[in-house]
């Protein structure tokens, strides 16, 4: 009964190999950790545990065999549904993400901004009504200059934030501008 526990165990504990290959490039840099690799046109797919890497050939020096040969196999369900990416798409794909985030971001700051033009003209109507009752002394311009006063710091709240709101929206619609034109 033990032994079958053990045995069980050991079947189950993960079996690790070492990369089968090292690639030499020619700016002296050497990656390993390549299970297997393929010629994919003037590129070489290069599969890791992880995922892969495409590097042009002719930026080959030389790829070693290491000791430890456990050979990396990509099964074929898996070559054919795996895609290859260039790092040129990466960026491009990145650059999409990044743009479609800062539209989306540009265009809640629009609602934002929207709002707040609301509010500051609620605010500066509410005022002009307070200022345009009739004063016939002191007191009363007093008393309405007292009623005026918080409708005008939350106005002057509302149009610091609307200043804000604006820088933003440029440094927005800026990086915008310089991802499309890449």
């Amino acid at each position: 009964m033990i032994q079958i526990v053990l045995l069980i165990l050991i079947l189950l504990l993960p079996v690790t190999t070492e990369a089968a290959y090292r690639i030499h490039l020619q700016d002296g840099s050497v990656i390993s950790g390549v299970g297997f690799y393929k010629k994919d046109g003037s590129d070489v797919a290069l599969y890791f545990k992880e995922g892969l890497m495409l590097v042009p050939e002719k930026d080959i020096i030389k790829i070693e065999e290491t000791e430890s040969v456990g050979l990396y196999v990509v099964p074929q369900e898996e070559q054919a549904t795996q895609k290859i990416v260039t790092p040129a798409q990466e960026s491009a794909a990145d650059d999409i993400t990044k743009l479609e985030a800062l539209r989306s971001e540009a265009e809640a700051l629009n609602e934002e901004i929207q709002q707040v033009n609301l509010e500051e003209s609620r605010l500066v109507i509410k005022i002009n009504e307070i200022n345009t009752k009739p004063t016939w002394n002191q007191y009363q311009v007093l008393a309405i200059e007292q009623e005026v006063r918080p409708y005008s710091e939350e106005l002057r709240a509302v149009q610091q934030k609307k200043i804000e709101l604006m820088e933003k929206k440029g440094s927005l619609e800026s990086e915008i501008k310089e991802l499309t034109q890449r």
